[in-house]
């Protein structure tokens, strides 16, 4: 799918861009230990299931590309660590806690400068990191340097909601496509932290080792869990691919 007709051409030309370099590695996040303040904030528990699913990610883009991905669990998932890695990243995997509205956009927080952009991922802190990767600050890191990702992998939820405009949903998804992501896989509702595992590992599986497009890959994915007994949409069917299919 695509938020605007002009967000495909755009897709196109990050895709053609990503194609002509040499990127070599792969960024993958699961389960963080993030900041009390959001476990208060937003009730979010750790996520056993996430944890498992990066490591699972990360031995297939290990073996896909030749050289050890660079899997950061728990207390190593800083937002410091994420931050320094992701322009290096071929594919960037972010399996944690997401939400659509920010911390800086409560109006209880007194002295906080609010968010222009909608989204925010949970991280582990890192001084003077507070462990929210929100939107704005995804912008303003790409604003004169864009990423070199060909596939990011935002598995947590909402990541693929916004604020509703007329040339589309504003949120990580177009943050991520102005940094120069021509692919992205998000959720339009909250993901299942166990069934999720399952998802990933079989798209995985039929992107690297099956060759399938990305978006047949999703689909074929969608269709393994099925046949293996959950015909459950609300476990699997979160997930959308925006932008480019190949």
């Amino acid at each position: 799918t695509a938020p605007s007709i002009q967000s495909l051409e755009i897709a196109r030309q990050h895709h053609t861009r990503i194609q002509s370099i040499n990127t070599t590695e792969a960024l993958i996040v699961g389960n963080p230990h993030f900041p009390d303040a959001l476990t208060t904030d937003y009730g979010w528990k750790l996520l056993r299931g996430a944890e498992q699913e990066a490591i699972k990610v990360g031995n297939h883009l290990s073996q896909h590309l030749g050289q050890p991905a660079t899997v950061l669990l728990n207390d190593q998932a800083t937002e410091t660590q994420v931050k320094d890695k992701l322009h290096s990243a071929r594919f960037i995997h972010l399996a944690t806690h997401g939400n659509l509205v920010s911390m800086n956009e409560r109006t209880d927080l007194p002295g906080v400068q609010y968010s222009f952009l909608p989204g925010l991922l949970a991280l582990a802190e890192s001084d003077p990191e507070d462990g929210s990767l929100t939107a704005d600050e995804l912008r303003d890191l790409t604003r004169n340097n864009p990423l070199n990702a060909e596939l990011v992998v935002l598995s947590a939820c909402q990541t693929g909601q916004g604020r509703v405009t007329s040339d589309g949903v504003d949120g990580l998804t177009r943050t991520l496509l102005t940094a120069g992501v021509p692919t992205m896989l998000v959720s339009l509702w909250n993901a299942s932290d166990h069934h999720t595992v399952e998802l990933m590992d079989e798209f995985y599986r039929q992107f690297l080792e099956e060759g399938q497009d990305k978006a047949q890959a999703l689909r074929q994915a969608m269709l393994q869990i099925i046949e293996q007994g959950d015909d459950n949409p609300q476990h699997w069917a979160a997930f959308t691919l925006i932008g480019e299919a190949e």
